[in-house]
């Protein structure tokens, strides 16, 4: 190997035989994690240390799950899970309370939900950012406000129901 080559793997590039350079900063960026959550399993490094914002160093970890766990531990891992689970179960529970022709969007968010926080945000959601996090939240209270719509539609159905007359029902 040439000295290029041993100096561009310093920072993170493998160098092949044939001299083509193929970039392995994704897996530096989970080692990294997984050696910081490792160091700091319980309260981790600090929120805000693992980003663009850290004071001392820019660090990345490769995926949101990975950064909450460096940045905050168990003990915000744990509650951030439990949060993205919530909101799977309430959509499923929600579901069948919509309007038929709203439904999709409940359908939609779990699908994303398993989709971004079952996937993408173990293995890489740097490349896209914070888009899915501010879709994901969107989707979810669109369709908690369309839930609630239907119900009280469904409330003022029941109250609007005229009672039978006592004469009816007699005969």
């Amino acid at each position: 190997m040439s000295l290029h080559s041993c100096r561009a793997r310093s920072r993170l590039v493998d160098c092949h035989r044939d001299g083509v350079q193929v970039v392995v900063e994704e897996l530096a960026f989970t080692d990294f994690a997984l050696r910081s959550f490792g160091d700091n399993p319980w309260t981790g490094v600090g929120i805000g240390s693992q980003s663009v914002v850290g004071t001392t160093a820019v660090q990345i970890t490769d995926g949101a799950h990975l950064a909450v766990a460096v940045e905050g531990g168990l003990a915000l891992f744990i509650p951030w899970m439990m949060l993205i689970l919530t909101a799977a179960v309430t959509a499923l529970y929600v579901r069948p309370r919509m309007a038929p022709v709203h439904r999709f969007l409940a359908l939609a968010l779990i699908v994303f939900i398993v989709y971004q926080f079952g996937v993408a945000s173990f293995v890489n959601s740097s490349i896209i950012g914070k888009t899915p996090f501010l879709l994901f939240w969107a989707s979810f209270g669109i369709m908690m406000a369309l839930a609630r719509v239907a119900r009280a539609d469904a409330q003022s159905a029941e109250l609007q129901k005229e009672p039978i007359p006592a004469a009816v029902i007699t005969k």
